[in-house]
């Protein structure tokens, strides 16, 4: 079984390396994206896959477009039996998926058809799924579409966030790559591999489009729980953030990094201005008033922001062109501020709409 490596990003790596360790002499090559050019602060965009086939010392192509003539002529030429694509960043035609005897296998991090696109861990988190997962699916030229060879589950934990999730599914895929590749081995014949597999859904599938810098900007318009959700599934790209008025002519761009969602009684809301930043006895008389969290939540909530149906308790914060700090940290720099609060964004979020829809 001659193996094509196809990937870019982390959620690749640990799979990739458990094939090569298994199979070592049969990975042929391993194909990745071209680096991109140095960004504004002179640094490299990471490349894990590239890295990591760079260490072992495999053959590695670069292609601006795996479809590309001369592109599918070097496929053609590695003479591969199959090609195991994940996190790659690419969608390959029909012609790029032909020229190894099996075509391609994907490992996606969700549970097809759920969350088909570029960023499926995210929006699990951003959608306030409750189960998680992984599978395996025998390629086909449409994105994420192929039936289901295998699957691995697993619930989300309270808070996680989506890079604390990636990682326990980029864990998870191992095994169920290695039994995909299995199923494979044990038929021989590339017509009967084409009958394995479970057919998806797709009037079940939604879409996990890529994110964008945009979508992070907060807006305290709407709920904790939607906020919470947009804080942790961008997380740690590309990032929540609001733009704090410090004081009158002066503001802060701050990006949430870690936060706890808080309802509290409509009544000793009204009063409260969204987006308003609180601490101290003005966050302790709110949060004796909270109908989630109770005593949790008055101890351990040392800032909140004012938002539709009650606070976002801030744990952990950037500011910007500072290094990540605890609520505690921040106050001992700003709280000589009598009153601060974010502003409101000009243009609605679209992503929190969604979120709320």
């Amino acid at each position: 079984m001659r193996i094509v490596f196809m990937g870019t990003g982390p959620f690749a790596v640990p799979s990739f390396q458990a094939i090569y360790e298994k199979m070592q002499d049969q990975v042929v090559l391993c194909v990745t994206k071209p680096q991109p050019a140095v960004t504004g602060k002179g640094k490299v965009p990471p490349n894990p896959v590239l890295d990591w086939a760079t260490t072992v010392g495999l053959p590695i192509y670069q292609p601006s477009s795996i479809n590309l003539p001369e592109a599918v002529e070097r496929l053609s030429d590695s003479k591969a039996d199959l090609h195991v694509v994940c996190d790659y960043g690419q969608i390959l035609s029909g012609e790029a998926l032909t020229t190894s005897r099996f075509g391609g296998i994907n490992l996606h991090g969700s549970l097809l058809p759920r969350h088909r696109g570029a960023a499926p861990v995210q929006w699990s988190v951003l959608r306030g799924d409750l189960r998680s997962g992984v599978s395996v699916i025998h390629m086909s030229p449409r994105l994420d579409a192929g039936p289901i060879l295998t699957t691995r589950e697993t619930d989300l934990l309270p808070g996680e966030n989506a890079g604390e999730l990636e990682k326990r599914l980029a864990a998870l895929g191992v095994s169920a790559t290695l039994e995909a590749i299995d199923q494979l081995r044990a038929v021989q014949d590339p017509l009967e591999a084409d009958r394995l597999g479970s057919p998806q859904d797709s009037s079940l599938s939604t879409n996990a489009r890529r994110l964008a810098k945009q979508d992070g900007q907060l807006d305290f318009r709407y709920s904790s729980s939607v906020l919470d959700r947009l804080v942790r599934g961008l997380q740690p790209w590309p990032g929540a953030y609001g733009e704090l008025i410090v004081e009158e002519g002066k503001t802060l761009r701050l990006a949430i990094l870690k936060a706890i969602p808080i309802k509290l009684d409509v009544e000793k809301l009204s009063s409260q201005e969204m987006g308003l930043l609180l601490w101290g006895d003005n966050l302790k008389n709110l949060l004796d008033h909270s109908t989630e969290g109770g005593t949790s939540a008055s101890t351990l909530c040392k800032l909140g922001i004012v938002c539709r149906d009650g606070l976002l308790g801030v744990e952990t914060l950037q500011p910007a062109g500072k290094r990540a700090m605890t609520a505690t940290e921040f106050l001992m720099g700003y709280q000589r501020h009598p009153k601060m609060v974010f502003q409101q964004p000009s243009e609605s979020n679209r992503l929190l709409k969604q979120l709320e829809g």
